[in-house]
């Protein structure tokens, strides 16, 4: 767990009444203002043992209708609070343990140090702050107050088991500070080393599923979270699930291309319609995904509905409310909250915003806007300002942009109602530049944003002309994600204001939601990205949630309501953009014989050897033949391929954080008849401005070689470039390549292929040409040639 990252939280759970300065106390001799330690001694089968190593905390006085109170937080990494209305507010620290799959949990305190300070009048927890209205009246429970005990009478306590996919889990929340508030005495454990003791006798939501590796999609979030990860990690390798869209059959052939992109990038992809399940009923979605989840071998990891709620696809509600939530989709084992797999939702009512929608996702991955790339580094925020709550909502977007700027983001603006900033013109303007990230933090409606002057509505969203410079837009606010309703939220605006205009995702809540709830989850959400500990759109976003759960510990009926409130529109498995995509040179054999053969895929950039590269090779003709894998230190992946299709095409797609996708093939053949197929081109742009680069409006000459990769001689072979394409014209299409013998190249010469870029061609657009050689005994074969529009030029074969 990155220390750095999770430290944020002490700041951001402290409400906005402070006075003065914070006052350092420390608790050990010669004890700095160093952060205070939390550490994982040892964790097996038997038990786990856990120290906490206070170096002391910050003080500041608290001015309240009731008086002058104290308000304490600790400078530990992810400390929480205590948040009973009325009783003190006190600092607590909270962990996630994983322990065994069937154990009883029993907690046991084996070692305490502590430390009496007196004279301390400590400000209560208050209501939970709802961002619709005003703030609620101060609240001070005076019985409790007037109690000689010890609050909370424990130093430490644990969970109920919950279960997040591959292990099970307890809470473990040390309670290093507790008061008597009639003495104002201070009890301090600066010293406290607690024992889990895993008992052999049935637990409740022991963990009846175990498979043979954990899921890498979930990875991330068992390293950042799970505290005495290093010590239960596995020995084998995550591995990729699958993907699992649920679609209305109406909008089914809309999903159709990103469906084949999501498998060609590596993930098998399974689409199943409404009608298919059975009708549009939640019981059915629930079932059909349970039971992918609990018997495909490769169960999956992200989950699509496409279809707004409740006509097209049904939605859930959580208990004894109304309000939209897909969470219940995603929770499979344990009677908990945690999620299982990665859920999202694109909410369409017809074919055209279905294929809208699904364009823009597939775009945004396949062919990221390139035509002014500073955008993938800045970040627009806007905040607003109440004077009675004068901390509320800017602040935390302050500390959020001093975490992230340099990490990887260039570019912060700070859009804020407390100096006037916070107009829809300046919000307008920032987002038709071009941003990576769209934050909000303010006060939310149905389809607007109420801390924008005037409102932001879903019409300044359709009026956008960001082109596809499309953010992914993070807003803890209330009701922009109420998807359920007849009109469409704020949430679906963003995703269907056009295919090439608004946002390309989105993060937001279906009810009213919570103050300092909703800035952990914001904080979270980008500070998983920033820290490269989560790079596709539901990772960010779970880490958000989980990281709001170390702030405000289970049990805590807001973090479970904020837990179903907030859902996530786009795909879940989108790869976001955080910096220009780095161009790839890929290496790999262009010929695959028939029958078994080594294939060995070698990815760099400019800065050497690329790991963690997702690979994925998969025929066109023949689905047997698909396997998916990551690149090594050395940039390297090898399979083993069998083939038995001659002339089929074997894809090769390399895609990764921040890199640019490959798109490449091979072609297998047989030894005993020619094949004569696209070899390789060079760009001759002399024409225009000589770069080696495809502009608009360049004429284009495409000096092409060929190769024959069969046995036998071709002769009078011809080639013919076709395209059908509105920004291509072809001024020359026919060059003769004579005869070819066996395993030999022929050229087309210096003039090659010659056609024309349109000027209003975008800069990042590939241009796909069919290349189709014939030769005299009337043989033809295709094969492609894959370019790409003001970038470094890619070659394909194919």
């Amino acid at each position: 767990m990155k220390k750095s990252g999770l430290l944020l939280t002490l700041i951001f759970i402290l409400p906005a009444l402070l006075t003065g300065t914070p006052r350092w106390i420390g608790l050990q001799t010669g004890a700095t203002e160093t952060p205070s330690q939390f550490e994982v001694l040892s964790s097996d089968q038997q038990h786990t043992i856990v120290e906490l190593n206070l170096s002391g905390f910050y003080v500041e006085d608290t001015v309240t209708p009731a008086g002058r109170f104290q308000r304490l937080r600790l400078n530990i990494p992810a400390a929480g609070m205590l948040t009973q209305t009325g009783a003190p507010e006190l600092p607590v620290v909270a962990r996630f343990i994983a322990i065994p799959d069937f154990a009883d949990v029993q907690i046991r305190i084996l070692e305490e140090d502590v430390t009496t300070l007196t004279g301390f009048r400590i400000y209560p927890a208050q209501p939970p702050q709802p961002e619709n209205g005003p703030q609620p009246p101060f609240v001070i429970d005076e019985a409790r107050y007037a109690l000689p005990e010890f609050y909370p009478e424990t130093p430490a306590r644990i969970s109920a088991p919950m279960i997040m996919r591959d292990f099970r889990l307890v809470q473990l929340v040390i309670q290093p500070v507790r008061l008597n508030p009639a003495t104002g005495e201070l009890r301090i454990s600066h010293r406290i080393r607690v024992e889990l003791n895993y008992e052999n006798h049935p637990g409740i939501n022991p963990k009846i599923q175990r498979r043979p590796r954990i899921s890498r999609a979930f990875e991330p979030l068992y390293q950042s979270f799970i505290a005495n990860y290093r010590f239960v990690a596995p020995p084998q390798r995550a591995e990729d699930g699958s993907y699992l869209i649920i679609v209305n059959d109406q909008f089914a052939s809309a999903v159709t291309q990103f469906a084949e992109w999501k498998r060609r990038k590596g993930w098998q992809t399974e689409v199943v319609t409404i009608s298919q399940l059975g009708g549009n009923d939640t019981a059915r979605i629930y079932n059909y995904i349970h039971n992918a989840y609990t018997t495909w071998p490769k169960p999956p990891d992200y989950v699509l509905l496409v279809g707004d709620a409740p006509e097209f696809v049904k939605c859930c509600h959580w208990p004894g409310e109304t309000d939209a939530s897909d969470l219940y989709y995603s929770l499979h084992e344990g009677n908990d909250l945690l999620a299982d797999l990665m859920i999202a939702r694109v909410c369409v009512r017809t074919l055209d915003e279905a294929r809208a929608v699904m364009n823009k996702l597939c775009r945004y991955e396949q062919e990221p806007y390139l035509g002014n790339t500073e955008w993938f580094n800045r970040v627009c925020a806007l905040a607003g300002y109440e004077s009675g709550q004068p901390t509320r909502f800017w602040t935390v977007v302050i500390r959020i942009r001093n975490y992230v700027l340099g990490r990887p983001f260039t570019q912060f603006d700070t859009l804020f109602e407390r100096w006037g900033l916070n107009t829809a013109q300046r919000l307008t303007d920032s987002l038709n530049q071009g941003r990576a990230w769209m934050l909000y933090r303010g006060h939310g409606d149905n389809d607007a944003w109420a801390n924008v002057s005037p409102s932001w509505t879903n019409s300044n969203v359709y009026a956008l002309n960001n082109g596809r410079m499309t953010p992914m837009v993070i807003a803890p606010t209330c009701l922009s994600g109420n998807f359920d309703e007849a009109a469409d939220c704020h949430a679906e605006a963003w995703l269907k204001a056009g295919e090439e205009k608004g946002g390309v995702g989105y993060f937001g809540a279906s009810e009213v939601s919570y103050s300092g709830y909703n800035d952990s989850l914001a904080a979270g959400t980008f500070m998983s990205y920033a820290d490269s500990l989560a790079y596709t759109f539901v990772q960010c976003t779970q880490w958000g949630k989980l990281f709001m759960l170390l702030a405000y510990p289970l049990p805590d009926e807001i973090s479970e309501e904020e837990l179903y409130m907030f859902n996530s529109f786009g795909d879940p498995e989108l790869n976001i953009w955080s910096a220009t995509p780095r161009q790839l040179t890929v290496s790999h054999p262009q010929t695959i014989i028939i029958g078994s053969f080594p294939f060995t895929v070698t990815v760099s950039d400019g800065a050497g050897p690329v790991a963690n590269a997702l690979v994925c090779v998969m025929s066109r003709q023949d689905t047997s033949v698909y396997q998916v894998g990551h690149t090594d230190g050395s940039g390297q992946v090898s399979f083993n391929l069998q083939t038995t299709l001659p002339g089929d095409s074997i894809y090769v797609t390399v895609t990764g954080r921040n890199l640019l996708p490959y798109l490449g093939s091979a072609i297998t053949i047989t030894p005993n008849y020619p094949y004569v197929v696209y070899l390789r081109s060079i760009i001759d742009d002399s024409g225009g401005n000589g770069d080696g680069i495809i502009n608009p409006g360049e004429i284009i000459n495409l000096p092409t070689w060929v190769k024959n990769y069969g046995e036998v001689g071709a002769g009078s072979v011809t080639g013919r470039i076709r395209i059908a394409d509105p920004f291509i014209t072809i001024l020359d299409s026919v060059r003769d390549f004579g005869t070819i013998p066996a395993h030999d190249s022929a050229f087309t010469g210096p003039d090659g292929f010659q056609f024309a870029v349109a000027p209003a061609c975008t800069n990042g657009h590939v241009i796909r040409f069919t290349l189709v050689c014939r030769d005299a005994n009337d043989s033809v074969w295709n094969s492609f040639i894959t370019l790409r529009a003001g970038a470094p030029r890619l070659e394909y074969a194919g």
